[in-house]
């Protein structure tokens, strides 16, 4: 005890030079931000020790996978090598990002419970963070130790948000998307991500540029590797009893939006198009994987008064229409990584896509925004990288001729070039929720 206590009065030292520090440079906005984070990292060394404390006192970790989408949850292979543990006892903590708003949209609750559900059946360790007024709960009643996060925004309209959370626990970041969009200051240098705990960096080229071109230095980061990706590993090969070929329709949500790093859509274009598509390649498997924002996206511009040529209820009769096709399916939640690596193409707008990809060794016809003045303004350097050993379209005839070759005639001449940025750019494939894990038990014992 005399140590911890010696620690606690070190801690507390380092506190108020920080203090100090905040008033001698108020009028500075970087340094004070600077400051600011490190307050954060202090109070983590103390959440640190407390935890490595209850480890010596023979008790286990609550560790919460906070999950605001199903379709964006990749922490499967973490909580999975956290379960067979001996330090960790981990739990999947269901929230809904807009809960702000349950009051006025019902749909908001029942995604919620049925994300719930979806993760019960499963056989998950779950937990909902509402009671059954759908009041949200707080994770104060919980009490855990480790929170992973991937969604570094969701203060605006949730009652979790993340400047709290990362204050309160040990919060561990993993980005939902891999990082391709050209949008340095919200990744790299996003206050909610630099505040966390840690920061585990997907890829080389993205642990790099927290150390060397983010303002903090890659004071956290952690060069993981991306757990998403683990399943590609697992040993499990559906291709082999596929009799039918298979492509995946992935629109992004970002329809005509103002930013650089979105406006990447292009589903209010090609919308007819892929339904013609599923009538003429009849003996093709066609599976609509869309964001699960672009649902939310086309109700704002409706609500706007905007004119993209489909409304919410025609986007619900789209789906239908689409699940009524012998050779069409639609996918809204659940994991994808196995559908992409079942595929023999992906034909998307999401540039976050387009590295989680990458592994499945199949090409990808990548839809080029012929609206955008820029048609690479919002894909970073790496992203460009990849996108030039994949097929990339900007009308339908192009498309066409794309999909005629790669699926049709199965003629992919990039697959080589591919494997090269896959072995040069990935790191701990097949491996990094293992990884994750044993780094969290070596630092904490």
């Amino acid at each position: 005890m005399g140590k911890l206590k010696e620690f606690y009065k070190q801690i507390f030292k380092i506190e108020n030079c920080i203090n100090s520090m905040k008033k001698r440079f108020d009028t500075n906005d970087k340094i004070h931000a600077k400051i600011e984070v490190l307050s954060y990292h202090i109070n983590h060394r103390i959440l640190e020790e407390r935890a490595r404390q209850k480890i010596r006192d023979g008790k286990r970790l609550k560790v919460f996978f906070l999950v605001s989408y199903p379709s964006k949850f990749g922490f499967e292979t973490i909580y999975q090598a956290m379960l067979s543990s001996d330090i960790f006892m981990p739990y999947i903590f269901v929230v809904h990002p807009r809960d702000k708003f349950f009051n006025k949209y019902q749909s908001y609750v029942l995604e919620a419970k049925e994300a719930y559900e979806l993760f019960l059946q499963q056989g998950y360790n779950t937990i909902f963070g509402y009671d059954e007024m759908m009041r949200p709960t707080g994770l104060e009643k919980e009490n855990p130790d480790i929170i992973f996060l991937n969604f570094p925004n969701m203060f605006q309209e949730c009652h979790y948000k993340n400047i709290n959370i990362n204050y309160n626990y040990l919060t561990c970041y993993i980005p939902y998307g891999m990082h391709i969009a050209n949008n340095f200051g919200y990744h790299f240098e996003n206050y909610h991500i630099n505040t966390s705990w840690k920061i585990f960096a997907d890829t080389y080229f993205s642990y790099y540029r927290y150390l060397e071109r983010s303002i903090y230095n890659g004071l956290n980061v952690v060069l993981a590797g991306y757990p998403k990706l683990d399943c590609y590993y697992s040993g499990t090969n559906e291709i082999e009893n596929r009799k039918r070929k298979c492509v995946i329709y992935a629109p992004h949500w970002s329809i005509k939006t103002k930013s650089v790093d979105n406006n990447m859509s292009t589903f209010h274009l090609y919308q007819q198009y892929f339904l013609k598509l599923l009538d003429k390649y009849s003996d093709i498997d066609f599976y609509f994987k869309p964001h699960p924002d672009l649902k939310y996206r086309i109700q704002e511009l409706y609500d706007q008064n905007i004119n993209i040529g489909i409304s919410p209820k025609e986007y619900e009769k789209y789906i239908n229409i689409w699940k009524s096709k012998k050779n069409g399916y639609v996918l809204l939640d659940g994991t994808y990584i196995p559908l992409f690596q079942k595929s023999d193409c992906l034909i998307t707008d999401s540039i976050s896509f387009i590295a989680e990809f990458l592994p499945s060794n199949h090409p990808c016809i990548f839809l080029l925004n012929p609206e955008k003045e820029d048609l690479y303004e919002n894909i970073n350097e790496f992203g460009k990288e990849i996108l030039s050993k994949y097929y990339c379209c900007l009308n339908e005839v192009e498309i066409e001729s794309a999909f005629k070759q790669c699926v049709i005639e199965e003629n992919d001449n990039k697959k080589t070039s591919r494997e090269d940025i896959l072995e040069r750019e990935f790191i701990n494939l097949g491996n990094s929720g293992v990884y994750i894990c044993d780094y969290l038990t070596k630092i904490l014992t």
